[in-house]
C-alpha cells in the first residue's frame, strides 16, 4: 500500500513541476484531477466496503472421505460501483483430529450478487468447520485499505470410506454366531426358534442365510423364524488415543461407520454408546436410518480423546440381556478378552471384539 501511495506521490509532484514550468491549463486541470482523485476513491471504497455482504454456505450435509467439501460464498455489492476484489480471512479447522490451517480468499466484487465457489479437501474423516474472522478491501488507488471484523461459521460432516475388510469380517463373525444361536431350543430365555427353511429369494436379508446348509448345495437357503430375537446390539466406540499410530483416530472411525453402514444395510436396529469426556457420561444413541448415523457421527467427532479404557468400562457397569451383542472398538493395546471374542483387525491399528 505505501507503495502505491510514493508512486502517486510522485506523479502528483511530476505533475505540479510540468504546472509550473509550462504555465498549462492541461496541466492545471490534471494536477487538480489528481488531486481530487484519492479523494473520489476514498469515499466511493468507504461506501461501497459499508455496504457490501458476504455470506458462506456448505450445500451438503457430509460427504465421503477422499472427496472436496464445496465451499459457497456470496459476495452482495448493492451499489453501482464495482471494486478490485475483497479479502475474506478464514480459519479451516477439523476439530476431530485438531489441526487448523488459516486460509485468505480474494474474492472479486461486481455490481450486484455473485456466488463463488471453492473446495477443500480433508485427508481425516471429521467435523470440518471453516469460521471467518475479518474482511478487508482496497480502494481504486490502493492507497487506502478498509477492514472490519465478520464473524461467519459453518461445516461439513466428512465420513470415512467404507472397509470392505471390515464388513467382510463382521458378515462373517456374525453368520457364526447366527448359526450357534439358533441351535439353542431348550433354553428359558426368549430367544428365535427356526420355524422353517427355505430357498433365497431376492430381498432377503443376508443373516437370515443358512450358510452349513447353503454350501452343501448348489442353491441358497434362508431360516424363517417364528419370532425376533430378544437382543440389543451395541456398537461401542472407544475414543482412547493411541500416539503410536498414525491415523489410528481414522481408522477407528473408519471400522464403526463401516460395521454401522453393514447393519443398516441389513436392516438391522442398533445402537451406538460412547463416553462423553466433557460431561463425564456414558452417551447411547440409538440408530435406524443413515441419516441418524450421521448424526451420532458428528457428536463422535466432537468427543475429546482420553487415555484409558473409559467406554469399556462404563459398559461393563451395565446389566445386559444373554442374547445382547456389543462390537467393541478399540486399540490393539486391548487384551481383556477371549480368543473366541476377537473378530479382527483393520491395518493393524484398530481391533473389533465381540463383547
Amino acid at each position: 500500500m505505501w507503495k502505491n501511495r510514493a508512486g502517486y506521490g510522485i506523479m502528483l509532484v511530476l505533475c505540479l513541476f510540468l504546472l509550473l514550468f509550462y504555465h498549462n491549463y492541461f496541466f492545471f486541470l490534471l494536477f487538480l484531477g489528481m488531486l481530487l482523485l484519492p479523494v473520489f476513491s476514498y469515499l466511493v471504497g468507504r461506501y461501497v466496503f459499508r455496504k457490501i455482504s458476504v455470506t458462506i454456505t456448505v450445500p451438503v450435509a457430509y460427504v465421503e472421505e477422499g472427496n472436496e467439501v464445496p465451499i459457497c460464498f456470496m459476495v452482495d455489492n448493492p451499489t453501482v460501483f464495482p471494486m478490485p476484489g475483497i479479502h475474506l480471512y478464514l480459519t479451516v479447522a477439523n476439530q476431530f483430529y485438531p489441526n487448523e490451517e488459516q486460509q485468505d480468499m480474494a474474492l472479486p466484487v461486481h455490481a450486484g450478487k455473485r456466488t463463488y465457489h471453492w473446495g477443500i479437501q480433508s485427508v481425516y474423516a471429521g467435523r470440518i468447520e471453516i469460521l471467518t474472522s475479518h474482511i478487508s478491501m482496497r480502494d481504486y488507488l490502493g492507497m487506502k485499505q478498509y477492514q472490519r471484523p465478520l464473524s461467519l461459521s459453518c461445516y461439513a460432516v466428512v465420513v470415512p470410506e467404507k472397509s470392505r475388510l471390515v464388513m467382510n469380517m463382521l458378515e462373517y463373525s456374525m453368520s457364526q454366531g447366527d448359526e450357534q444361536e439358533m441351535d439353542v431350543t431348550n433354553s428359558s430365555e426368549d430367544v428365535t426358534q427356526v420355524k422353517e427353511i427355505r430357498e433365497y429369494k431376492p430381498g432377503d436379508r443376508l443373516q437370515r442365510v443358512h450358510w452349513k446348509l447353503s454350501t452343501k448345495t448348489e442353491d441358497l437357503f434362508v431360516k424363517e423364524y417364528e419370532r425376533e430375537f430378544n437382543r440389543t446390539l451395541t456398537l461401542l466406540v472407544e475414543l482412547k488415543r493411541d500416539s503410536d499410530k498414525v491415523g489410528f483416530l481414522n481408522d477407528l472411525i473408519k471400522a464403526f461407520y463401516s460395521t454401522a453402514m453393514l447393519f443398516l444395510q441389513e436392516e438391522l436396529k442398533f445402537q451406538v454408546q460412547w463416553y462423553n469426556t466433557r460431561q463425564q457420561r456414558f452417551e447411547t444413541a440409538r440408530v435406524e436410518e443413515e441419516e441418524g448415523l450421521i448424526e451420532v457421527l458428528q457428536q463422535i467427532f466432537m468427543m475429546e480423546t482420553y487415555e484409558t479404557e473409559q467406554a469399556y468400562m462404563k459398559y461393563k457397569e451395565i446389566q445386559h440381556g444373554r442374547m445382547d451383542m456389543a462390537f467393541y472398538f478399540t486399540s490393539m493395546s486391548f487384551t481383556d478378552f477371549a480368543p473366541e471374542q476377537f473378530v479382527g483387525t483393520l491395518d493393524d491399528k484398530v481391533m473389533i471384539v465381540c463383547l
